[in-house]
């Protein structure tokens, strides 16, 4: 199960799911990503350089969708952890387009609590 709450992502543990993020200019304008651009989304226990990755996975070129397959969280304990979605340009520039952080967010190290693990009842 994929349940989206405003920055929050919750899946349950194993599950499949397609994510899709849409990107955004500074005015606010759908920006089409181009046939070089790619997402990766990555998860980590907390936003510090030392923590572990957890989840990396990457967008084909030019698509806006990040697929998880279960073997991608069938190892994560229930819980809160970490994500972020970064843009990279098809000439190296990077952006972050996922989680819009507020206030001391933007600068604090710790776990946003923004990808939630949940779990599953039936297990092979």
């Amino acid at each position: 199960m994929l349940i989206i709450e405003g920055d929050n992502i919750n899946l349950t543990r194993s599950d499949d799911c397609d994510l899709v993020f849409n990107c955004r200019t500074s005015e606010g304008e759908t920006y089409a990503l181009g046939p070089e651009d790619k997402l990766i989304f990555c998860v980590r226990a907390q936003a510090t350089e030392d923590s572990p990755v957890l989840i990396r996975v990457e967008s084909a070129p030019g698509h806006n969708v990040i697929p998880l397959h279960s073997a991608d969280t069938a190892n994560l304990a229930v819980g809160r952890y970490s994500a972020e979605c970064q843009l990279t340009l098809g000439g190296g520039a990077r952006i972050t387009v996922w989680p819009s952080l507020q206030g001391s967010g933007r600068y604090r190290e710790g776990n946003y609590r923004n990808f939630i693990i949940m779990p599953e009842v039936v297990r092979e």
